[in-house]
């Protein structure tokens, strides 16, 4: 009869301390959740102000941001922020490119956020008719007719003798024809240092 009461005891001992590890693995899983999403939240709070600021100081509507998924080699868009003239909002052909551009998953060499990001180096297109990509259309159709873009690099470029390949791009799109600026790709140069560094950093 110890015997059996002694098994007993120990089984219920075991049982209750898996039950326990259980309940502490649980709650870190949680912890580890919440964090994530903070850090999600603060990023994507960091490339909406980053975004917007671009766009308030230079007259440009659309503010994109375009980062590579390790696991696929593929650019998403992440954030994209819009600054509508006026009061007028978005217009129909403005919110399917919104539903167009945040479905695709683009390769390098597609868009110009894939061109970029193949490259390397930023590039300015007053003329967006002649861009590739599965939403030329949907741009024009939206009333766009410039684009500009600069790379992105999750690492600390800010004393780097040699950049690393690049990792996304920013996209900039306005509705008038804008001839290439060299200070507005300065600007937005420095909006991707930024947000590289926050990257870099996380």
């Amino acid at each position: 009869h110890c015997v059996c009461a002694s098994a007993k005891r120990e089984r219920k001992k075991r049982k209750e301390g898996r039950k326990e590890g259980f309940a502490v693995a649980e709650s870190r899983k949680r912890r580890k959740m919440e964090v994530i999403s903070h850090a999600m939240a603060d990023f994507e709070s960091v490339c909406e102000f980053a975004l917007q600021t671009f766009c308030d100081n230079t007259g440009w509507e659309t503010g994109e941001l375009w980062l590579m998924r390790e696991s696929t080699k593929r650019l998403e868009c992440i954030p994209r922020r819009h600054i509508p003239r006026g009061q007028a909002g978005r217009t129909r052909e403005e919110k399917e490119l919104a539903e167009i551009t945040e479905s695709l998953v683009l390769k390098k060499g597609s868009d110009i956020a894939g061109e970029v990001c193949e490259a390397s180096m930023w590039k300015w297109m007053s003329d967006i008719t002649d861009m590739s990509g599965p939403r030329t259309s949907a741009l024009l159709n939206a009333g766009y007719n410039t684009a500009a873009a600069v790379p992105i690099f999750i690492a600390n470029t800010e004393h780097a003798e040699r950049l690393p390949p690049s990792s996304g791009a920013l996209v900039f799109l306005s509705k008038e024809k804008k001839e290439e600026e060299l200070q507005v790709i300065q600007f937005a140069t420095a909006v991707s240092h930024k947000i590289s560094n926050y990257l870099f950093m996380q």
